[in-house]
């Protein structure tokens, strides 16, 4: 019994199951979101930050006053880049020089599987063509008989 299977369905399955497939796609979003990363050394950065610091105690004597039993702070950090060097834009071309390899990556195992497939396919009509010279032959000797 002959077993008849659709090409793309076996194409999308062997994507989803291929681990080197899987890690290819993995890094491609690693190396998008670092293009992003690499992008935001353009822009300011800002920081906040605070602390609450509060005593309980019931002995009214020793070295804490009641000044200093409840204290807080609040602060705020800006950074501004003028100029790095272009790190920034070094470190963008360089994330994108990246993600551009690894979609090269990508094309090259979807074009290694399409030949493979080319490959299968001459393989099956060399085997067709043998089986058909066979059939020529023995149509031959029986016509002899």
């Amino acid at each position: 019994k002959s077993m008849i299977f659709d090409f793309g369905e076996l194409l999308s399955t062997a994507y989803q199951n291929n681990p080197t497939w899987k890690t290819l796609e993995i890094a491609q979003l690693i190396f998008e979101n670092k293009v992003d990363e690499a992008y935001s050394g353009h822009l300011p950065k800002v920081g906040l930050m605070g602390s609450l610091s509060v005593i309980e105690n019931s002995y009214k004597y020793g070295l804490v006053s009641n000044r200093n039993k409840f204290n807080w702070t609040v602060g705020i950090g800006v950074q501004l880049p003028i100029f790095n060097g272009f790190r920034t834009s070094s470190e963008v071309d360089e994330a994108n020089y990246l993600i551009g390899m690894l979609y090269l990556e990508g094309e090259i195992i979807e074009k290694s599987i399409e030949l493979a497939r080319y490959y299968l396919e001459l393989a099956n009509a060399d085997e067709d063509h043998r089986s058909a010279l066979e059939l020529l032959l023995i149509i031959g000797r029986s016509e002899n008989l």
